[in-house]
This record gives structure tokens, C-alpha cells and sequence, in this order.
């Protein structure tokens, strides 16, 4: 509906002076969803496919300045294919606001029928981060934080953990 939208929900809409004040924040578009509960008819990457992905044997390790998430995905269906394999981040707990998780990297795979691959794909610092305005700038803080991978912002299919 009109009103699940974050754009609508939360914007106020022209005053007399022509201003409109966008109050969604960091809650744009799947971030809003995901935080709120709501449930769109299509999330966030989802696509169509004729042929289904499974994923599996995840590895999310800290090595040095860096995240390195694993997973082998594979076509579990009858025909070639091709899936965006998401990976979302969501910190445990954060000293300021942080939308439930946020798309830090992604990898698009063709695969055969019956065929696996496995992906591999690396998160900086700046994918842990957030913008704080009192500082003003960027801040990392210790902690745990949850990574998410699957198809679609509500595909997934994996978490793994990992600590800064």
C-alpha cells in the first residue's frame, strides 16, 4: 500500500513554501522494509529465475583491515542460470541508529544445471562503519556484527558473525 512506503509514511509534503521535508533518513527503500517489518510485494533484488540456488558452507573470517565472507552456491534446478548473491551487514549493537542491515557487497554467478561455485568476496572497514554527525565523520566501533547472504534483501539464506 501507498502507506507502507517510507517516502510517503514519513515525508511531509509541500508547505506553503514549497518544502518538503524528507524525515525517512537512513530508512530508504529495503532499509525502511527491513527495519519496520513491512513487506513489499517485491524486495529489495529479487529477481525471477527458471531454475533454483542453493547455498552453502558460509565463512565470514576477519583477516587483518578486511572481512572475507565464502560461500559456494549451486544450481539446484534443470537449467542454466544466473544469481545476485547479496551480502548484507547488521550491527549487533551500535551507540547510534542503524537500519536492521545494509547491502555491502554483491556477486552475480552463472551456473549450469548441477554446477557450483564457490564465491568469494571481501569487506573493508567502511562496511562496518557509520556516519556520525556529532564527530562529524565516519566511526567504527568495536563489536559484533551479523552478515547476511541470499538472493533478495528478504532471501536469506546464511548468517555468519564477526567481531571488530
Amino acid at each position: 500500500a501507498l502507506e507502507d512506503s517510507p517516502a510517503h509514511a514519513l515525508a511531509t509534503y509541500p508547505d506553503e513554501n514549497l518544502i518538503i521535508d524528507h524525515t525517512e533518513g537512513l530508512y530508504v527503500g529495503y532499509r525502511y522494509f527491513d527495519s519496520y517489518g513491512v513487506q513489499p510485494a517485491y524486495a529489495f533484488g529479487h529477481g525471477l529465475s527458471y531454475t533454483s540456488f542453493d547455498y552453502s558452507d558460509l565463512s565470514v573470517e576477519k583477516s587483518g583491515e578486511e572481512v572475507v565472507v565464502r560461500l559456494t552456491v549451486t544450481n539446484s534446478g534443470d537449467v542454466a542460470g544466473a544469481e545476485v548473491v547479496q551480502v548484507y551487514v547488521e550491527d549487533d549493537e551500535s551507540s547510534l541508529e542503524r537500519p536492521k542491515k545494509e547491502l555491502k557487497a554483491f556477486e552475480k554467478v552463472r551456473l549450469e544445471p548441477g554446477a557450483s561455485a564457490e564465491l568469494v568476496l571481501s569487506l573493508g572497514e567502511d562496511a562496518f562503519s557509520f556516519y556520525d554527525p556529532s564527530v562529524p565523520g565516519w566511526v567504527l566501533e568495536p563489536g559484533a556484527f551479523t552478515v547476511h547472504v541470499g538472493g533478495s534483501s528478504d532471501d536469506i539464506r546464511l548468517q555468519g558473525q564477526v567481531a571488530w
